[in-house]
């Protein structure tokens, strides 16, 4: 069955709609993620170390982490109307995903972290959670982009300026938290919690069908 090109009739675009070209892999808006991912973490990771107070940064890295993710995963109940429980969910089963794939590659390599002796540095946790957020967000809500993954990046910076992580291990879990997200966007029931999340949208369907 050839992929349509055009949307229903009755199809109107809103904050509380499915991300319907994102989640059938349009190349345009996943190059638009990529490149405002890409920027705001560059930017952030270039500049904000050698400007921002390490109060700021141990701040953001603690408290702004929890405050992050909460917001990712309780606004949609409050901003997508019918469907935000179902959108909570879907952030909920990314960010589960997320975090068994960087505890996974935690144990596997065994990195020490630049200032202790631990041997979880990689990838960054902080890194892949705010990631896998972002993307979710900005996936439902593409006005928002900049602002979910300006957050994202300033928390990574965070875990460089504090001397957490590695360069490489940010940069990973950014790119594991951003993967992961894509990979539940283009699922119609998700990855885990399969039983509670169901079939909605048009973009969903049409997933379905290609």
């Amino acid at each position: 069955m050839p992929f349509p090109t055009t949307c229903p009739p009755d199809f109107h675009y809103s904050s509380s709609s499915s991300p319907t070209y994102l989640t059938s892999l349009d190349r345009s808006s996943t190059t638009q993620e990529i490149l405002i991912g890409t920027g705001a973490t560059a930017l952030t990771l270039g500049l904000f170390p050698h400007l921002v107070s390490q109060g700021f940064y141990r701040s953001v890295s603690s408290t702004g982490i929890f405050l992050y993710l909460g917001a990712g995963v309780g606004l949609p109940i409050v901003e997508d109307g019918k469907e935000g429980m179902q959108h909570s969910l879907r952030a909920v089963d990314a960010l589960i995903i997320t975090g068994a794939f960087t505890e996974g590659l935690k144990f596997i390599t065994q990195e020490r972290r630049p200032t202790t002796s631990s041997r979880d540095s990689f990838p960054s946790g902080h890194a892949s959670s705010a990631f896998c957020i972002a993307t979710i967000q900005s996936a439902y809500h593409p006005r928002q982009a900049s602002l979910w993954f300006g957050g994202a990046a300033l928390i990574a910076a965070s875990r460089l300026s504090l001397r957490r992580h590695y360069v490489q291990d940010v940069l990973v879990g950014a790119g594991l938290g951003y993967l992961t997200a894509r990979w539940e966007l283009s699922r119609t029931k998700g990855l885990l919690l399969t039983p509670w999340i169901h079939q909605d949208g048009v973009g969903l369907a049409l997933k379905s069908e290609f």
